[in-house]
């Protein structure tokens, strides 16, 4: 088969400045990601959201957990021995169907958006903890809460989730699955955790939208 034709190389030094733009680029982002993952593992931050990290919501968990069952004796400041705890366990709708539509950085400010208003909405007198734990799978840990004081917070937040303006994107409309879990169900972290995702997954298989608490399946 005859080639077609060739297109004309690039002057050399054009060549040349084009590479250097590449290597120039290739820093960038090497140092940006030297900076994330500094943020995330240093100082425990996700660096897109502000949120914190998967990593120190797995160790405050355990050591919220580990002070509820009284393994720990530590008294939290004019509070007393902490006695409960609850998780909300936060996943945003067809987060797929939003990147597809209106591209990733559409996707990252829905993300920014919404962790700015769960860190808006914690009580800072009872240290509760706001995470991104997976890709647009959100928690709140709290500290002295029971499962019915959580649902409230989760519903209020669902609500306003759902009212959440984006300028940017005319168009886009957000809303969030909840699953609420509190410890009075689970004998450690790990079932926490378990029990905040099964009544997450039940959200969904009830059509999104919604919280449900781990004690009403």
């Amino acid at each position: 088969m005859k080639a077609g034709p060739q297109l004309p190389l690039a002057p050399k030094e054009e060549r040349e400045l084009l590479l250097a733009r590449i290597k120039a680029l290739e820093a960038e982002n090497a140092a940006l990601k030297g900076h994330n993952e500094y943020l995330e593992i240093v100082i425990g931050i996700d660096a897109l959201t502000g949120a914190r990290s998967r990593h120190v919501f797995e160790r405050e968990l355990e050591h919220v957990i580990k002070m509820v069952r009284g393994e720990i004796e530590e008294h939290r400041a004019g509070a007393g021995p902490l006695k409960v705890a609850s998780l909300i366990f936060v996943d945003l709708d067809h987060f797929k169907r939003i990147n597809d539509a209106y591209g990733h950085p559409a996707g990252d400010e829905v993300l920014r958006k919404v962790c700015a208003l769960m860190i808006d909405s914690v009580r800072e007198h009872e240290a509760d903890l706001v995470a991104r734990v997976g890709g647009e799978e959100l928690v709140i840990l709290m500290p002295g809460a029971n499962e019915e004081i959580a649902a409230r917070k989760a519903e209020k937040l669902r609500e306003r989730i759902a009212q959440l303006p984006f300028e940017k994107y005319p168009g886009l409309a957000v809303t969030a699955s909840i699953g609420v879990a509190s410890s009075e169900h689970a004998k450690d972290a790990a079932a926490l955790y378990a029990n905040a995702d099964k009544a997450l997954y039940q959200a969904k298989e009830n059509g999104r939208d919604q919280v449900v608490p781990f004690s009403s399946l």
